[in-house]
């Protein structure tokens, strides 16, 4: 457990290499928060993780591209 009493911030959580990090770092023991606009795939990747029952993995739902770039 390499990363027990870390907390960890993921983005794309929900797929590719956020639901990768975000299973990973939960079975090293981290508490993560993955964030993702997709809630079915942040649940497959909590039910992946078998991170549900111990409240390891907790997901937020929120869009998170780039700001606009500023033109002036």
């Amino acid at each position: 457990m390499r990363l027990g009493g870390k907390i960890a911030v993921i983005t794309g959580g929900g797929s590719g290499f956020g639901r990768a990090t975000s299973i990973r770092f939960t079975q090293e023991g981290a508490r993560v928060l993955a964030v993702d606009v997709n809630a079915e795939g942040a649940a497959e990747t909590a039910r992946l993780a078998g991170a549900i029952a111990k409240k390891k993995l907790t997901f937020f739902r929120r869009e998170v591209a780039p700001c606009r770039a500023r033109t002036n």
